[in-house]
């Protein structure tokens, strides 16, 4: 009896791992999104390109560039490892 009740609270606990992680993903996934979005609907360039732009322009917050940089740092694309700030 008692290995079944450790073994379905291991099996409960990877599920609810598992779920956990599959919802994080999409979360990050729409936030990298909307931050993108946002950044291409100012510089009309590709994400990382907008998102690039966003941040070296000093007319945008500290919070919005740092939500930029996030996002770029999501995307890892090798374009934005050269960038200088």
């Amino acid at each position: 009896m008692k290995k079944k009740t450790v073994f379905l609270s291991v099996i409960a606990i990877l599920i609810f791992a598992s779920a956990l992680f599959i919802h994080s993903f999409f979360v990050i996934c729409k936030d990298v999104k909307v931050v993108c979005l946002k950044a291409q609907n100012e510089y009309q360039e590709d994400c990382v390109g907008s998102l690039i732009k966003f941040i070296q322009e000093d007319n945008n917050t500290f919070r919005a560039r740092n939500s930029a940089i996030w996002a770029l740092g999501q995307l890892a694309d090798k374009a934005s490892l050269s960038l200088s700030l």
